[in-house]
């Protein structure tokens, strides 16, 4: 391991002025934490997962750090396999508000021939009766709770749509969802969504409950059976 690298390890965030640690430095880090929350989740979960899973490395925002994001793309290539090497893929995920500065580099980069850059805008999701692509998305937010206390008990709290019950229920949760939230990706860090939540819970139709391991489980298990 580079020396550099060691020292930061082991002073951490916290260390004193001035520690510089370049780009491929960082990169290093990436791969060696990545790699380390691999093996974890394959001693957790060894049905689920296997040689090909992958940990996905979230830039979410880039248009707020994009000056240091550069430094780094530049240093390591950043390419087909993300911030990882051949045997240690770290696949990258990247959002960025359109019409910054961001865009014009990731225009380059995705238009630059390598394959594995899937460019996507993000639009609303359909509210649609067959498909809800809307309410699947509330459901995996929810799941997956937020550090932030936008509506303490709630937001902090993971939650799951039980679709068994009575369908008249189902349906009335729906539209209470729907009512107040059109399925723009933007109002999940609202205190709206939580707030819908909390009024849907407060029903007492039993759509939403509390969720348990077994239902992050139940989940998992359906993600890794999607082709």
């Amino acid at each position: 391991m580079d020396p550099t690298l060691k020292t930061a390890l082991r002073i951490g965030h916290f260390g004193p002025p001035p520690l510089k640690v370049n780009p491929r430095v960082i990169a290093e880090a990436i791969r060696k934490e990545f790699g380390n929350l691999i093996k974890e989740a394959q001693g957790a979960y060894p049905s689920l997962i296997t040689k090909d899973s992958r940990v996905i490395l979230l830039l979410d925002d880039l248009h707020d750090y994009l000056d240091s994001f550069e430094k780094i793309a530049r240093e390591v290539q950043l390419g087909v396999r993300g911030f990882g090497l051949a045997e240690r893929p770290v696949p990258v995920v990247i959002s960025f508000a359109m019409g910054t500065p961001v865009s014009d580099l990731m225009k380059t980069i995705t238009e630059s021939g390598k394959t594995g850059w899937r460019p996507m805008e993000l639009r609303r999701f359909e509210r649609g009766t067959v498909r809800k692509e809307d309410m699947l998305a509330y459901s995996n937010v929810l799941l997956n709770p937020h550090e932030e206390l936008l509506l303490p008990g709630v937001s902090d709290q993971a939650w799951v749509m039980d679709y068994e019950v009575d369908s008249k229920c189902v349906a009335e949760a729906e539209s209470c969802y729907r009512r107040f939230l059109f399925g723009a990706p933007y109002e999940f860090y609202t205190r709206e969504f939580f707030l819908v939540t909390e009024l849907a819970r407060r029903s007492g139709s039993g759509f939403i409950t509390v969720a348990t391991d077994r239902d992050r489980l139940r989940k998992m298990n359906a993600e890794s059976s999607t082709p």
